[in-house]
């Protein structure tokens, strides 16, 4: 009898296997046990449950304290922007009444650009003294003034009518 090669290399598996496990038995729990999970499981819960509401809490006390310092940052910089208001206003009042002092003192307006940076002081009396300090280094000179009322006694000359003029030159140049 032949037999194929197929025939050989079948091997029924079953035959070796190993008779199947049984069924384990289902769990038979008491009272006592049930109650015990329950309160594990109930106590993960409850865990869980109040970390969420510290994690929420933690949250908002960040977000609050955030608002308090946006709000202090903006108060702040309000605050520096009105010093610095405050600080130009008092720099342009300074700066008129030195202008102003300069006048009183006998200096001309066109020469005021000049004089102004010589003039120190941080408050009106500073600078009243910088004022007087500088007047006795260089004194204003006073405006021109024609030292005659009257012109000097010249006298205006006299308007001729452009034909007059040059009814003139034409009678000149023929001669």
């Amino acid at each position: 009898m032949k037999t194929k090669e197929t025939d050989l290399l079948r091997l029924n598996l079953q035959f070796f296997a190993e008779e199947p496990p049984a069924e384990p038995p289902a769990p038979t729990y008491t009272q006592a046990d049930i109650d015990r999970i329950v309160g594990e499981r109930l106590a993960r819960e409850k865990a869980k449950a109040d970390k969420a509401v510290e994690e929420a809490k933690a949250e908002a006390e960040r977000k609050r304290l955030e608002e308090e310092s946006e709000f202090k940052t903006l108060y702040e910089q309000s605050q520096a922007r009105i010093a610095e208001i405050e600080a130009q206003a008092k720099a342009a009042e300074l700066a008129a009444k030195k202008q102003s002092l300069l006048l009183e003192a006998g200096y001309s307006a066109d020469k005021l650009a000049d004089v102004l940076p010589f003039i120190m002081g941080a408050d009106e009396d500073e600078v009243k003294a910088s004022v007087e300090r500088f007047k006795a280094v260089a004194p204003p000179t006073p405006a021109y003034v024609d030292p005659a009322t009257g012109g000097g006694g010249r006298q205006q000359p006299e308007q001729k009518d452009p034909k007059d003029l040059g009814r003139e030159l034409f009678k000149n140049r023929k001669k």
